[in-house]
Order: structure tokens, then C-alpha cells, then sequence
């Protein structure tokens, strides 16, 4: 099976983003990943 890593970056929107929907037609799976940093200012 042909795996895709889809990292957000910023643009969490799925119904309009290119990218997810790239993944999508040339991937069997999409490996979604999504960093939350820590809030530093503490």
C-alpha cells in the first residue's frame, strides 16, 4: 500500500486544501501530522 505524510502547518481547513486533496488521489493512506507547540511565554 502506498502511504502520504500530510503535514499542517498552519491551514487546518480540509474542505478546500489542495495539498489534502493531492494526498488523497495519489495515496492508498494519508499519514496526517500536526505539531502543537508549547506556549513559551510562560
Amino acid at each position: 500500500m502506498n502511504r502520504g505524510l500530510l503535514w499542517f502547518r498552519t491551514d487546518l481547513r480540509l474542505s478546500d486544501n489542495l495539498a489534502l486533496k493531492t494526498a488523497m488521489e495519489n495515496s492508498g493512506a494519508i499519514v496526517p501530522v500536526y505539531i502543537l507547540e508549547e506556549d513559551r511565554r510562560a
